[in-house]
């Protein structure tokens, strides 16, 4: 099962860093035991700078950040956190 989540790779002043990650776990046993299968692939970088926000994928193209917050709903609430601390930065 494969799920997408976000990570703050890096925060200074009014610039924010974020990846997006997918996550995909396999669990299975067998008669010589249980395995866990894990891989942790990047999908996206997110640009948070003084109230502006980029998105690129992983070939450095820009993305549409609404298409891509309909993805991880998550990412609305670190958009919203980001906005609120740059505004108390200002």
């Amino acid at each position: 099962m494969s799920r997408l989540r976000v990570r703050e790779l890096h925060r200074e002043e009014s610039l924010s860093i974020h990846a997006v990650e997918s996550i995909d776990v396999q669990r299975m046993s067998s008669d010589t035991g249980y395995h866990l299968f894990a891989q942790l692939a990047p999908v996206a970088v997110i640009v948070f700078d003084s109230g502006a926000v980029k998105a690129f994928d992983m070939a450095a193209q820009e993305i549409d950040f609404p298409r891509l917050t309909a993805r991880v709903p998550e990412l609305a609430a670190v958009a919203d956190k980001v906005s609120r601390v740059s505004m108390s930065t200002s």
